[in-house]
């Protein structure tokens, strides 16, 4: 269970609130409005003074610490300066200047150091975005930067960088184009049975009115990978992608991986690696037009059935 706590809050009025994000229990000291559709009710009061119960929060910085990343960040529609400082099994996320969140990797625990809470959206970007990403692969978890639908012939996630159409292709078309995921796309590897699985039930925060149609479950085969070319062409074409080349587009499409301390991208490169095994690869280029996003949906469905059909004569 992850814990996430509000400097200030009372807890001795204020009941905890239970969200299930990417099959985690998430355990926060305040209603979210945001997360409203992964609750899963008010906890009782007792357990809302058991989640204040945490070890002692020591705020990091140079004096004691190592800064891991430092950039500015697209964060509640703006960019912020982003510092991650580590200790141990300690980190710390900065915004502007300023301490925003701690995590403890050891106890679960991501605790908010500004005094706002996550009602307050650059706060829930930061601690639903990178706090709880990098504690999560800690956890050995990891999402991609993708967007995902599924269709009659299987779950697709489309990787590429931002502004490239990931998300406009990905939009709901109705359930045989169904939208998964438009921005972070969690992804669990079954290695006993050579699956990977992605889920549904994470907060896409970056796009207004991002959300999952009723009907898609909360986790699902993902069946191909697609990944966009940057530059647009005249003709929709796909090229298969090397194992080698899987591996390094997982890992580059990976939320968050600049975050890792060495142990988490050791096993996240074992990840990357059994993913790139599992799930066939494409390129693909395309016209950046709206009027071929229908046939462009249709090509990519009739492909990926293709290929599914060779794999299963292999």
């Amino acid at each position: 269970m992850i814990r996430v706590t509000v400097q200030g809050i009372n807890n001795e009025t204020t009941p905890a609130f239970h969200y299930a994000i990417a099959g985690q229990p998430v355990v926060v000291q305040h209603k979210v409005d945001a997360l409203d559709e992964y609750s899963k009710g008010a906890a009782s009061a007792e357990f809302a003074r058991l989640l204040a119960k945490h070890r002692q929060i020591k705020i990091l910085s140079a004096s004691n610490s190592e800064l891991r990343y430092h950039a500015s960040t697209p964060l509640a529609g703006g960019s912020h300066r982003l510092r991650y400082w580590r200790k141990g099994r300690r980190g710390q996320i900065d915004i502007d200047g300023s301490p925003s969140c701690y995590i403890d990797f050891k106890d679960q625990h991501i605790h908010v150091l500004n005094g706002g809470d996550l009602n307050v959206q650059l706060n829930l970007e930061v601690v639903i975005g990178p706090a709880l990403l990098v504690l999560m692969a800690y956890m050995s978890r990891y999402c991609l930067h993708a967007s995902a639908v599924m269709t009659p012939v299987g779950t697709i996630a489309f990787l590429a960088e931002s502004g490239l159409g990931k998300s406009t292709l990905a939009e709901n078309q109705g359930h045989e184009w169904a939208q998964v995921s438009d921005d972070v796309l969690p992804i669990r590897v079954h290695q006993s049975v050579r699956v990977v699985e992605v889920r549904s039930d994470f907060p896409q925060l970056k796009l207004n009115g991002a959300s999952v149609p009723q009907g898609v479950p909360d986790a699902q085969p993902l069946d191909y990978m697609i990944r966009l070319k940057p530059t647009p062409t005249k003709r929709i074409e796909f090229t298969k992608v090397s194992a080698k080349d899987r591996l390094i587009q997982v890992v580059r499409h990976t939320v968050a991986a600049k975050l890792y301390s060495r142990p988490i991208m050791q096993s996240h490169v074992s990840f990357a690696r059994k993913v790139s095994l599992y799930v066939p690869m494409a390129e693909l280029e395309y016209p950046r037009d709206w009027a071929e996003l229908p046939e462009l949906r249709e090509r990519i469905t009739e492909f990926c059935g293709e290929q599914r059909a060779a794999l299963k004569q292999t």
